[in-house]
C-alpha cells in the first residue's frame, strides 16, 4: 500500500458518485482516513464493498444531504464529532452532474436553476462550511473536480459551461481571500468523459477512468506534491490526443 497519505483525513463530497468512487479508492490506497456523505445508503454500501482490500476500516460513510445550508452544517458537526475527524487535512469536491440536450435559448427556468444548484451552489455550500476548518494548520488542501466544458463551450451543454466557469472563479476567490493562510487550493479539470460509467455511450479509446482521476487527486492532495503553486491541473494533458473536445469528437456525445 502507498502510505503517502498515512494518518491524513480527507472529506470527499460526492465520493459515492461517478468520479468520486475512484477518488475514494485512491485515497484509501494511499493510507488516508476518508469521509463520504451521500443521501443514498445503497450507494454508500456499494462504495464500501468496492474499497481496496484492508482499507474499509478507514472509510467512514454518512447518510447525509449536503444539498442545502442546514444539511451541510449538520453533516459538518457529525464529521467533527467523529473520533477520526477532529482535524481535517483535505477536502475533495466531486460534485455536480452532466447536462446536454438544448441550446441556451431553449433552456427552461427549471433547468437553469437545477444546473446552477447542482454544479455551483452545492460547491459553494461545501466550501463555505469546510474551508475554515483547513486554515489553521500546514499542508491542508481544498480540491475541486471540474470538466472540459468550463473552458471549452460545447454545443447544447451551455448550462454546464456557465456553472463550471463560475465554479473555477469561486475557488479562485476563496484562494485570493485566504492568500496568507496555509491551505492549498487546486482544481482538476477532467478533459474526457469518464470511461465505463455511461451506459448509453460506449467507452472510447483515451477516455479517462475514475481510478485515473483518483490517482491524480491523491498525488495533488499529498503533502509531498511537487507543484503546490499550480492552481489548475488537467487530466489528460490539454495537448494530448485523448482530449475529446477536438473537432473530430465534438458531436460524439
Amino acid at each position: 500500500m502507498n502510505a503517502e497519505l498515512d494518518g491524513r483525513t480527507v472529506l470527499v463530497a460526492g465520493g459515492a458518485g461517478l468520479a468520486g468512487t475512484g477518488v475514494v479508492r485512491s485515497l484509501l490506497a494511499a493510507g488516508a482516513q476518508v469521509a463520504v456523505p451521500s443521501r443514498s445508503a445503497e450507494r454508500l454500501e456499494r462504495l464500501r464493498a468496492e474499497a481496496p482490500d484492508g482499507t474499509v476500516d478507514r472509510l467512514h460513510t454518512f447518510v447525509a444531504d449536503i444539498g442545502d445550508s442546514a444539511g451541510v452544517a449538520a453533516f459538518r458537526d457529525r464529521l467533527l464529532a467523529h473520533a477520526a475527524f477532529g482535524r481535517l487535512d483535505g477536502v475533495v469536491a466531486s460534485l455536480g452532474t452532466w447536462w446536454q440536450g438544448k441550446n441556451l435559448t431553449e433552456a427552461t427556468d427549471k433547468e437553469w436553476e437545477e444546473s446552477l444548484h447542482s454544479n455551483l451552489t452545492v460547491h459553494f455550500l461545501v466550501a463555505r462550511a469546510f474551508v475554515p476548518l483547513l486554515t489553521d494548520h500546514e499542508q491542508s488542501v481544498y480540491l475541486t473536480l471540474n470538466g472540459v466544458a468550463a473552458t471549452q463551450p460545447l454545443r447544447k451543454s451551455g448550462l454546464i459551461s456557465i456553472a463550471g466557469a463560475a465554479q473555477n472563479m469561486m475557488l479562485r476567490g476563496f484562494s485570493a481571500e485566504l492568500a496568507d493562510a496555509r491551505v492549498r487550493f487546486h482544481e482538476l479539470q477532467v478533459l474526457t468523459p469518464l470511461a465505463g460509467v455511461w451506459p448509453h455511450y460506449p467507452t472510447q479509446e483515451g477516455w479517462v477512468s475514475p481510478d485515473e482521476v483518483g490517482d491524480c487527486v491523491a498525488r495533488i492532495v499529498a503533502p509531498t506534491f511537487e507543484q503546490p503553486d499550480t492552481f489548475v491541473h488537467s487530466l489528460p494533458d490539454p495537448d494530448s490526443p485523448r482530449v475529446w473536445w477536438r473537432p473530430k469528437h465534438t458531436d460524439q456525445l
